[in-house]
């Protein structure tokens, strides 16, 4: 059964998530930087990082448009873009050099699933058991490589929150009311931004890992599991804005002046169009005022385009 119904779905997920990840963080770096009184020092230059890393994390998912795939003990990075007209060998060597008892163990199922020649995919695939059922520990290793980094990255987020609740509590009575509701603000955006991902990253990775030691017999196109990952630094961004109050002022002021804005420029052509016609209608029943009529039409166009 193919599954290029999912590939498509996940390539449009990750130009969505491109897209919107690069408005909304490069709003909220714009608020940062010119719209922002509450949020100083280390805090402003964390979170303005944060934006940062994520249009860039946002984009690389984008150009590379990485796929998985899980096949009984078998666990398969691909890409299907060759980014800047990278060959595939040299996208092999990136991604890491397979071996043969993973381009047979994976060969048919690749064909069958997106009707591709595994020799000339730029994939890293991790077989857990060989043909004999013995466990391969160069892809143990790797796939616990890759767990490692996932968990520690995890257990310092749950540290450093931990750490800054407990030094909060200690010293937040000593801040001014403003400083005191700020830290509460970061400190819920904190939480949150562990929060998701917990369900929407590490969850799902951590079952697409743990699926190929219990060798069962299915072919499933995990690749739809990333969008959460093209869309999470879109999501991160909007975290930000809609909980500290900073953000979440200064994007609704500059909404107001947008739509007032608008409405201004509307009534004003309402308006001129109005006279447009009164002054017309009033000028075209004296036949010998038809000239005089257009000239004072096109003069009020004039004034309408210029709004």
């Amino acid at each position: 059964m193919s599954s290029m119904p999912w590939v498509e779905r996940s390539f449009l997920a990750s130009e969505i998530g491109f897209f919107s990840t690069s408005i909304v963080n490069s709003f909220l770096a714009y608020l940062i930087i010119f719209h922002t009184k509450q949020v100083f020092g280390a805090y402003k230059y964390l979170i303005l990082s944060f934006s940062l890393m994520g249009i860039i994390f946002a984009t690389a998912e984008f150009i590379i448009k990485p796929m998985t795939h899980n096949y009984k003990a078998s666990f398969t990075f691909f890409t299907l873009a060759r980014p800047f007209g990278c060959s595939t060998e040299v996208a092999m060597v990136l991604l890491g050099m397979p071996d043969e008892l993973s381009e047979d163990y994976l060969r048919r199922e690749i064909s069958d699933h997106y009707d591709l020649n595994i020799t000339r995919l730029a994939y890293f695939a991790a077989v857990v058991y060989d043909s004999n059922y013995n466990i391969r520990w160069r892809s143990v290793m790797v796939m616990g490589s890759v767990s490692k980094v996932l968990s520690i990255q995890y257990a310092v987020m749950i540290f450093c929150g931990v750490r800054m609740h407990r030094k909060m509590g200690e010293k937040i009575e000593q801040f001014s009311i403003t400083n005191r509701k700020m830290h509460t603000q970061l400190f819920k955006t904190l939480v949150i931004q562990i929060t998701i991902p917990t369900f929407t990253i590490f969850s799902p990775v951590l079952i697409m890992f743990i699926i190929p030691f219990f060798n069962l017999q299915i072919g499933v196109p995990t690749g739809p599991v990333l969008c959460a990952l093209s869309l999470y630094p879109f999501i991160d961004g909007l975290i930000v804005i809609c909980i500290v109050s900073d953000y979440r002022k200064a994007t609704l002021d500059i909404y107001r002046k947008v739509v007032y804005r608008i409405t201004c420029r509307r009534v004003k052509l309402f308006k001129t169009q109005k006279y447009d016609i009164s002054i017309s209608g009033a000028l075209g029943t004296d036949g010998n005022n038809v000239g005089r009529s257009n000239q004072i039409a096109a003069s009020s166009r004039l004034t309408i385009s210029s709004f």
